[in-house]
């Protein structure tokens, strides 16, 4: 696998918890997986972005894959993948 950034995390977010997983640089060609869960408050997402800092993570990516409607669970609309990601850039 091509590293393309090293030390990145993925978050999955809920109404009453965060679960951040990052992947760093590990033995060989593997990455070394760190899970950790958060809580909603303000305290807890403070929490959070100190172990993101403290992990060194340089990336981060929150990726919506359902949503509720009323009382009802949907799969969320997706577009294009290119059309969200901008490497080293930000656009407009």
């Amino acid at each position: 696998m091509d590293i393309l950034h090293a030390r990145c995390a993925g978050l999955d977010v809920h109404k009453d918890f965060v679960t951040a997983c990052v992947l760093l640089p590990g033995e060989g060609s593997e990455p070394s997986k760190h899970l950790e869960q958060f809580g909603t408050t303000t305290q807890e997402l403070r929490r959070l972005s100190q172990w993101l800092e403290q992990e060194q993570v340089t990336q981060a990516a929150l990726i919506p894959v359902a949503h509720t409607i009323g009382t009802e669970f949907r799969p969320g609309p997706r577009s294009p993948q290119a059309e969200h990601v901008h490497w080293d850039s930000y656009t407009s």
